[in-house]
């Protein structure tokens, strides 16, 4: 009966289950989550030669897993002198052990030259009988990395206003880059706005400043913690989708002055004014009324001026 069975599925076309096709997949990135597995490498984590953990399966019974980086390396005449055009990775290839296995990497190992500005790399592992081999494989398993170290260029146009617990500032975007986030640099210890710690063009401090982050879609902001009465030296940079950050933007001068009891005494001592246009001229006219309401709304408005003109 067995025999029968046998020759019967032969005539039918059986055929055996053909085997599971090699794989690879990233299982982490340096620190990164898992969303961001393959977000380009900044300079950052380039320079730091982050490693990089990678899972192949299913890869054929051979003695080694040779690392190869160009393209097309699953074919013979890319991997044979004369016709090379794919590079072989000594230390990121292996042993084979197991038809699973973890392999981390790093960028080092992989040659990633961390000066290339932005690239994408294509990796290929390829099961062989030898170091170097340049047999032909009947499977392998593909990865990329991309690289992006070119950091993004400082925010322009950095104005700032005057308050006493919210102080506006607003700038605009660079240009020809993704931003994910804006690093504000605020140094609260600048005599007269004139810090040492914050230039503009020259890569943002790490200590002596405060750090307030925000989105990489806003262009203005509102700043606090400045004790009133007194000014703060404010810079910002911008941070890319990679973690690249840019160099310092211009630097301006952000004031704390206190506003609260202008209008409340000038509305306690009879004044009716809503802006500084309804304030009195130099003869008197431009308002109605006179003495202590309309000096209060002189002092205030005298302030606001001062304000603008020391933007």
């Amino acid at each position: 009966m067995r025999l029968v069975l046998v020759a019967a599925a032969l005539v039918l076309g059986w055929a055996a289950p053909a085997l599971a096709q090699m794989t690879v997949t990233k299982l982490s990135v340096g620190t990164r989550t898992a969303d961001e597995l393959d977000l380009p490498i900044s300079a950052e984590e380039c320079a730091a030669d982050i490693p990089i953990t990678l899972r192949v399966m299913n890869a054929a019974m051979t003695a080694r897993l040779d690392f190869w980086s160009g393209t097309s390396c699953n074919t013979v005449e890319s991997r044979t002198t004369g016709t090379l055009t794919c590079e072989y990775l000594p230390m990121a290839s292996t042993t084979r052990d197991g038809s699973q296995q973890d392999i981390v990497v790093t960028m080092s190992t992989l040659l990633i030259d961390c000066t290339a500005g932005t690239s994408t790399t294509t990796f290929f592992i390829l099961p062989v009988a030898t170091t170097m081999s340049t047999e032909m494989v009947s499977d392998f398993a593909m990865f990329t990395v991309a690289l992006d170290a070119q950091a993004p260029g400082p925010p322009t146009g950095l104005t700032t206003g005057a308050g006493e617990t919210a102080i506006p500032l607003s700038w605009t975007a660079p240009t020809g880059s993704d931003i994910h986030e804006y690093n504000i640099y605020i140094d609260d210890a600048a005599a007269d706005c004139a810090s040492t710690t914050l230039v503009a063009g020259s890569p943002p401090p790490t200590e002596g400043v405060r750090i307030v982050t925000v989105n990489g879609d806003a262009t203005e902001t509102t700043l606090s913690g400045i004790a009133t009465g007194t000014e703060a030296a404010v810079a910002i940079s911008a941070v890319d989708d990679a973690g690249n950050v840019g160099v310092l933007s211009e630097v301006v001068c952000a004031m704390s002055v206190p506003t609260e009891g202008f209008w409340d005494k000038y509305k306690g001592g009879g004044g009716s004014a809503s802006t500084c246009a309804a304030a009195p001229g130099p003869r008197g006219g431009g308002g109605s009324g006179s003495g202590a309401p309309w000096a209060l709304l002189g002092a205030a408005c005298a302030l606001a001026m001062r304000v603008r003109r020391h933007r």
